[in-house]
């Protein structure tokens, strides 16, 4: 079955340091057509083109099939096109969705002259989450999702609270008694956060309690270590609290448009 070629969250062929650790392919001018198949998050598949087009002009034999997909139907369209036999050249994938079609992905050493010099690019910890079980590297890690809180300020005004200064040093308990503040003097707001039902948002609260999934040494799950159950009982302890919706994490709601409501 042909296999897919793999970016972990963008692009992967196009990208400078992998044709600067040089293609087995180097000195072919066949016409070849690439399809890449991408999720669309507001205008980044203008990025990823302006991204390569240095690289399209210097190999104007390479053109590229662009098909955008909706996230929502991303993740299904990609698994069909695998499970036909017919996946794309290069796909965006992000970190949840590799664990499911990593044996369908094509080797990087594969169709590069030196995998350790392109595995240098990035940080260790990244090349270890994309490699796979036969210890290949299978796709290229080269972006990262920063998260953030957003605040309603009009909220905290009413509170007599400048969060621009409070939100500086707060830590997690300072907050929760800034927000129930905040709460009082806003009785139509029912929650103080709201927090989307994924592993990523919950990996970024696990990590600030020292949590990790895996061992020290990355060998094996381990889940059930101190700082990854302090955050599982504190995350309890806001929906005991009626801080955070029960909805979204024990139901479907969406926290966007509770934040916007």
């Amino acid at each position: 079955m042909k296999k897919a070629i793999v970016t972990l969250m963008i692009l992967l062929v196009a990208a400078s340091m992998v044709f600067a650790a040089g293609t087995k392919e180097e000195g072919t001018k066949k016409e070849v057509t690439l399809s890449v198949l991408w999720f669309n998050d507001a205008n980044e598949s203008d990025v990823f083109l302006k991204t390569i087009d240095d690289y399209l002009k210097a190999n104007p034999h390479v053109k590229l099939d662009l098909q955008i997909v909706a996230y929502s139907e991303y993740d299904q369209k990609l698994k069909l096109m695998i499970s036909g036999g017919n996946p794309p050249d290069i796909a965006r994938i992000t970190t949840n969705t590799l664990s499911v079609v990593v044996d369908s992905l094509e080797p990087i050493e594969n169709h590069v002259q030196d995998v350790e010099a392109v595995k240098k690019e990035y940080l260790p910890s990244m090349v270890a989450f994309a490699t796979n079980k036969d210890g290949k590297f299978i796709a290229y890690p080269t972006e990262a999702t920063a998260n953030g809180m957003l605040v309603i300020k009009t909220a905290f005004d009413k509170a007599g609270i400048n969060v621009d200064e409070v939100s500086k040093t707060w830590t997690w308990a300072e907050w929760e008694t800034i927000i129930a503040k905040v709460l009082a003097a806003n009785p139509s707001m029912k929650y103080g956060l709201a927090v989307d039902f994924t592993p990523h948002r919950f990996s970024t609260l696990m990590y600030q309690w020292n949590g990790r999934f895996l061992k020290e040494d990355q060998s094996n799950i381990e889940f059930n270590n101190p700082g990854t159950v302090a955050t599982l009982k504190w995350f309890k302890s806001l929906h005991d609290k009626n801080l955070l919706p029960k909805s979204v994490w024990l139901g479907s709601e969406n926290p966007a448009e509770l934040f916007q409501a």
